[in-house]
């Protein structure tokens, strides 16, 4: 199974996409969506301040124009095995070179010289990104360490996007040119990159087709809406054709047969907008046959969903209190709050909600302290 801990269930992506007013899902399809991983070497410059002895060794050869390590000693006065250690370290880090008695200055030995701090050359490792379908490459969201990328996804259930053409090489320097490309994992002060491997590797992603003919897509770096692959999935028509093209099997049969056994017999039907709903009679929620909280969420089947539903605007208001209470450790500030208010109300279709009719349906599912506490938050 593919890692979707940050992602999470379908079902969520399909409330993030219902808590929008403009937009109706109507299908959803978990994807593998193909990145390019390229490993990189890279140099950079640290800047380390002298030994005194190191100090006194590039000057002896810089400005009095020594070259071998008996003449450095006499003339700092020290013993010729300090100078060898010197010598041996200052040619290490790449300050000066050695060719049998002889020794030189480099241009970073001159340039430590002048700065009054030691250059260190150092050589460093790290992962860039590209997408696999365009070859752009990916931000900063998509390298955080919490991430995993599969590179042999073999999970049935997810249909995997196919990387469309090898990586083509040029598109490092062309990120290496971008005056942003710290925004896309490189630092400005690496230079000379060398790319290592190429990997194609992959990473769990929600499409959602709607009754707008969008596909809005949500993925583990950006689980509230990928706005990158979204973009490409507007700019390239290979994979909505691709996606529409899935084969799945017709709603109507998979919901008729999913309401078989359940209890108090759902109204299972279509809206006009595309959406399926389940619609149970109040007591089945006062009966604690099926949570309140469940109300306005959905089950999940063969790329299809369906809305479990109340007509009861007791059950719904009961709804969102109790899925408020249930998100309280994720809520820190008051826009937080006003957020996830507005997102369950469009969800569940109540309206515009205050913090007082939050109160009042809180005290009477018996959540009162607690809600209240909730509202009371900076």
């Amino acid at each position: 199974m593919p890692n979707t801990k940050l992602l999470g269930p379908p079902t969520r992506s399909l409330e993030r996409v219902l808590s929008r007013t403009d937009v109706t899902p109507t299908r959803l399809l978990r994807v593998m969506w193909p990145v390019q991983r390229v490993e990189v070497e890279a140099e950079s410059v640290e800047y380390q301040s002298f030994d005194l002895i190191d100090r006194f060794v590039l000057r002896a050869v810089a400005e009095c124009e020594l070259s071998r390590k008996s003449d450095i000693a006499a003339f700092l006065g020290v013993s010729e095995a300090l100078i060898a250690g010197a010598c041996a370290f200052l040619t290490q880090i790449q300050h000066l070179t050695q060719i049998g008695d002889l020794i030189t200055i480099t241009v970073f030995g001159r340039r430590s010289l002048a700065s009054g701090s030691r250059e260190v050359p150092q050589k460093s490792r790290l992962y860039l990104l590209f997408d696999g379908v365009t070859a752009q490459p990916l931000p900063r969201d998509y390298h955080r360490g919490d991430l995993t990328y599969d590179p042999e996804p073999s999970n049935r259930e997810w249909e995997r996007i196919p990387a469309y053409a090898p990586f083509p090489l040029d598109h490092v320097d062309r990120l290496f040119r971008r005056t942003d490309r710290s925004d896309f994992n490189l630092p400005t002060h690496l230079q000379a990159l060398r790319v290592l491997t190429i990997k194609t590797v992959y990473t769990a992603v929600h499409l959602v087709q709607t009754h707008e003919h969008e596909i809005l897509a949500f993925s583990e770096a950006m689980p509230d809406g990928d706005k990158i692959i979204g973009a490409i999935l507007r700019q390239d028509d290979r994979i909505p054709g691709l996606i529409r093209s899935t084969p799945s099997k017709e709603p109507d049969e998979i919901w008729q047969k999913w309401r078989q056994g359940r209890p108090f017999g759902p109204l299972v039907r279509q809206r006009p907008d595309g959406v399926w709903r389940a619609t149970y009679p109040a007591r089945a929620f006062r009966e604690h046959e099926i949570a309140p909280s469940r109300v306005g969420s959905f089950d999940y089947r063969d790329q299809h969903f369906i809305q479990l539903w109340c007509d009861s605007d007791r059950v719904r208001q009961q709804a969102l209190v109790t899925r408020l209470h249930q998100m309280a450790r994720t809520i820190q500030q008051k826009e937080d709050l006003r957020l996830r208010i507005r997102d369950l109300a469009t969800v569940l279709e109540l309206g515009d909600v205050s913090d007082d009719d939050v109160l009042g349906w809180a005290t009477v599912a018996g959540l009162g302290e607690e809600i209240a506490t909730l509202v009371k938050i900076p």
